[in-house]
């Protein structure tokens, strides 16, 4: 028996419903994600913590490890192999974050992760609540906090021939190679040609608009300190939010003080930066 252990946002949903479709127990042609953008309209597996995983164990179990400030990756995979023979763990590399970070906040609640989880954040010590403001909070925050959250650190660091670890990079630029070798690894009957499993992918690429957020804020942090023009144009509070965390790592801080427009282009921003 195995389970699905994945931070929101990276994918547990799809990963478990293509190992059930390549098994033949959906139709070729169906899509789990064509309603709301999302694979959540099929009867997942999906249990709301370690414990429930536990008590009721069933083949395919979706679970996030990390839930609270003292889960580890290490204390629940020690709990989950107490049921379980396998883990398939799905997380994302720092050059995924940009792209994890929209997922979890355009995907998993109607009204946006950020606002479900605002009162969770230490935002006391900040007055009103303009956009720059939020985005300037977001910018200190959400990088250390994804990293907490997704385990990154040690899910890399742990080692044992009974996790199958998997980062969503690799879903997106190795579809066929990862999904046949994790087939072959639980031991599962994988009934989909080729042909089929590209058919999948491409699909399902058509519906992620934020696969290659990371490399589109890496080349605009990029153009503000080279002065280069690039527009930057339909970008989330999340990708702001992430440039100016970015360029704060770069040695640069942004006037921000009623920022709430976003510059058009780089060169309009770099006239806003200055060096710390």
């Amino acid at each position: 028996m195995y389970c699905i252990t994945y931070p929101g946002g990276c994918y547990g949903n799809f990963v478990a419903w293509t190992l059930q479709w390549m098994q033949g127990k959906y139709p070729i042609d169906y899509r789990p994600f064509t309603i709301h953008h999302n694979s959540h309209a099929w009867k997942s597996p999906h249990k709301k913590n370690i414990e429930l995983a536990l008590v009721d164990p069933v083949q395919g179990c979706m679970v996030h490890p990390i839930q609270a400030e003292t889960d580890t990756i290490e204390s629940a995979f020690n709990k989950l192999f107490t049921v379980y023979e396998k883990i398939i763990a799905l997380y994302p590399a720092p050059s995924d974050f940009v792209w994890h970070l929209n997922n979890k906040q355009a995907k998993i609640y109607q009204d946006g992760w950020i606002k479900q989880n605002q009162e969770q954040m230490d935002m006391s010590s900040w007055q009103g609540n303009q956009k720059w403001e939020l985005r300037e909070f977001l910018s200190l925050y959400l990088y250390d906090q994804n990293t907490a959250e997704t385990g990154y650190k040690d899910v890399v660091e742990y080692k044992s021939n009974k996790v199958f670890k998997i980062q969503i990079n690799q879903i997106r630029d190795n579809f066929n190679a990862v999904f046949t070798e994790l087939a072959e690894w639980l031991d599962i009957e994988n009934v989909r040609t080729n042909n089929e499993l590209t058919k999948l992918h491409a699909d399902w690429i058509q519906n992620e608009p934020y696969l290659y957020k990371d490399k589109l804020i890496e080349n605009i942090v990029d153009a503000i300190i080279s002065n280069r023009i690039l527009e930057m144009t339909e970008l989330t509070i999340t990708d702001e939010s992430q440039i100016q965390h970015r360029l704060r790592n770069a040695g640069y801080e942004i006037k921000c003080y009623g920022l709430n427009e976003w510059p058009k282009t780089t060169t309009q921003l770099r006239e806003l930066i200055y060096k710390i």
